[in-house]
């Protein structure tokens, strides 16, 4: 009876040390999922104002022009007579 009280007693410490190797587990996890979400943004839209990207936008559009006037420019050069 003696070894099987000793057995019961082994079996008892074994389940409280896995018990608390558990919890620490759970408690990693739950870390874990407090990390990543957190790293979600709150603010939904755009990181620019209207009137940003409206600026941006003119921006662009006076480059293509300057670029496009080149190119016309070299094309009417091209086709202008060399005699003339």
């Amino acid at each position: 009876m003696t070894d099987l009280t000793a057995i019961v007693t082994q079996l008892e410490q074994e389940g409280n040390r896995l018990s608390s190797q558990l919890s620490g587990v759970e408690q990693a996890i739950q870390a874990l999922r407090g990390l990543a979400g957190s790293s979600r943004r709150t603010h939904i839209g755009g990181g620019i104002s209207a009137v940003g990207r409206a600026r941006i936008a003119a921006a662009a559009r006076a480059r293509w022009a300057k670029v496009k006037g080149q190119k016309l420019a070299n094309a009417l050069c091209r086709q202008q007579p060399v005699g003339a």
